[in-house]
């Protein structure tokens, strides 16, 4: 694993702490918006910094990671709108299986 791996899988641990404690601290549809919010932040960011910019890539490549993506945006939806912990539990699940398809394209690849 490259060191930008390891810092996504950083960030992504994060958002699973915060998607896992933050409802449970506030017990509000306030607080899991505001959990919600920085699970969001969180995911992009390991997107940006453990992303694989630049290479080309076969469509049948980004199949997986887009659909998922599509469940993530909706499940982030459906969080910030109702104040769900169900919904945001589902997105922490969605990012952390973005992370592990990741992980596992660039094990096979050899990128990096």
């Amino acid at each position: 694993m490259s060191r930008r791996d390891l810092m996504a899988g950083l960030l992504v641990t994060l958002a699973v702490a915060i998607g896992v404690l933050g409802p449970a601290a506030t017990g509000s549809p306030d607080g899991v918006r505001a959990a919600t919010m920085l699970v969001i932040a969180l995911g992009l960011t390991a997107a940006v910094v453990g992303g694989a910019w630049g290479e080309w890539v076969t469509p049948a490549t980004v199949r997986a990671p887009a659909a998922l993506g599509v469940v993530a945006a909706g499940a982030a939806v459906l969080a910030l709108v109702s104040g769900s912990a169900e919904a945001l539990i589902a997105l922490v699940v969605v990012i952390t299986a973005l992370w592990a398809v990741a992980i596992l394209r660039h094990a096979t690849t050899g990128r990096r």
